[in-house]
């Protein structure tokens, strides 16, 4: 027997207009490249670029000439690439005349070949947002004079970009210091963030951060993989490293298998050099070689953080982390690392966009382990309607966890033409034991009114505000 949720609906058959902010900018089709759009356009426009892969003079060193746009592919990073070709950098964020701001949004950046940023090159006033974007197999130029930023060069006390959701990967060559990222006097907001096997021939073989006005954040990051090569002199920091006094913080990070080829260099993971500064917070450092970390304990603050070998620190660990798998930096649901965390400072999701905390408390990493929840099925449910019909089916919670679990809200949201968010369920906490659901048969009237077209009907239940499980079907009103 599945006894019934109490509900209440309204269905609202008005909504006010949304309204464009700006014209649309088409690649090819309004223009044939994607400098040419960015020209055409003003503040508040947006630029869309079909997918292909974009060369030549046009759809490389691209500025948005402080225009504060949106500038995005239509399909995504996967099937939108902008091939430099060997030569010049993706994008040029110069803000030296006028303040950079605006977004950019999912591309691929390869082939680059740039002193400062073979992928992008940021300098001056910039707030750009880079979001969803591949930085891959970018390099510095091509002779011994090396490069500072294989993927991304950032600099100056005004360059503020935020970088989110990004991979840069296989980034280096000639590249002296940072492989994936260099900053100098800068503070960028990287977030969410994959830095994969990138190599400098100095320090930093994936992050690297000088000067002291320098102040980089780095969230829910993992870099992996990454190396120097240098045989003498330099070498330092196979993952991160901040010198010149640099600074740099890692909160939620996971720095794993990085090395300097050089065996007599130090840092594998992290290298901080005297008088620059490091914090981490939330981390683990593993898996690095020669050495995890190389700096002095006064200088290198880290709590609540599962390091290899130890380090002093509030919170601190040193106990295998325990991966999902060999090559994962996802946690296993044995891992110490689970719920050792401090909810300071540490964001809200993690990397794959998953809340935290999902226990009793904040995960050290990237990753946050996810527990075993109540899950909502939907069923029954139409296809198409037309007013004066009655929507009707059946929203069920089920609980296939071990353990009882509970919720005390659910909610119904309907997206379309009109728009609905009202509560189903609203009081005491339900409780469902392992195996258990609850369910309701939904049976809502549409309104003659109700404009026609495509709508999203969602249930959501959660717990103390928290989502829980939702599920959704789509219906055609016409």
């Amino acid at each position: 027997m599945r006894p019934n949720i109490p509900a209440r609906w309204i269905f609202l058959s008005t909504l006010g207009a949304l309204s464009a902010s700006g014209a649309e900018h088409h690649v090819p089709e309004d223009h044939s490249s994607i400098q040419a759009a960015i020209d055409a356009a003003r503040d508040g426009d947006e630029v869309i670029v079909a997918a292909g892969t974009y060369t030549g003079a046009d759809n490389k060193n691209l500025t948005l000439d402080g225009k504060d746009l949106l500038l995005r592919s239509a399909d995504g990073a996967e099937t939108t690439v902008i091939d430099c070709a060997g030569t010049g950098t993706g994008f040029i964020l110069d803000g030296s005349s006028a303040a950079e701001s605006g977004e950019i949004r999912g591309f691929t950046v390869t082939g680059g070949a740039n002193k400062t940023g073979g992928g992008m090159e940021i300098q001056g006033r910039c707030t750009t947002v880079i979001r969803d974007c591949v930085i891959t197999r970018n390099k510095g130029k091509t002779d011994a004079s090396g490069g500072k930023g294989g993927g991304i060069y950032v600099s100056g006390s005004d360059a503020n970009p935020r970088i989110t959701g990004c991979t840069i990967s296989e980034n280096g060559g000639w590249i002296q210091w940072g492989g994936g990222i260099y900053v100098d006097s800068a503070s960028p907001t990287v977030e969410n963030c994959l830095f994969l096997a990138n190599r400098s021939s100095r320090n930093g073989g994936a992050i690297h951060s000088k000067d002291g006005e320098a102040n980089p954040t780095f969230t829910n990051c993992v870099v992996q993989d990454n190396y120097t090569t240098a045989s003498s002199g330099y070498g330092d920091g196979g993952g991160v490293s901040a010198t010149s006094n640099g600074h740099v913080t890692l909160t939620n990070c996971t720095i794993r298998e990085n090395y300097t080829s050089n065996s007599a260099k130090k840092g594998g993971g992290l290298f901080v050099e005297e008088n620059s500064e490091a914090e981490l917070t939330n981390c683990i450092i593993w898996g690095n070689s020669p050495r995890e970390i190389e700096g002095r304990e006064d200088e290198v603050e880290i709590t609540y953080s599962d390091v290899s070998g130890g380090w002093a620190g509030t919170g601190n660990l040193d106990s295998d982390p325990l991966w999902a798998a060999e090559d994962d930096f996802h946690l296993d649901w044995q891992s110490p690392c689970i719920d050792a965390g401090t909810s300071r400072g540490a964001p809200a999701d993690d990397i794959d966009s998953d809340r935290r905390p999902q226990g009793d408390g904040i995960d050290m990493g990237a990753d946050e382990y996810i527990t075993c929840d109540l899950q909502v099925t939907l069923s029954n449910y139409p296809n198409e309607l037309s007013p004066l019909d009655t929507l009707s089916f059946y929203a069920e919670a089920s609980n296939p966890c071990t353990e009882a679990r509970t919720f005390d809200e659910a909610l119904m949201k309907v997206g379309g033409p009109a728009t609905l968010s009202k509560p189903l369920y609203a009081g005491n906490t339900l409780s469902l034991e392992p195996g258990d659901s609850l369910g309701s048969e939904i049976h809502l009237p549409v309104p003659p009114a109700t404009p026609l077209g495509s709508y999203d009907v969602e249930i959501i239940i959660l717990r103390q505000g928290d989502g829980l499980g939702s599920a959704a079907f789509a219906v055609e009103l016409h």
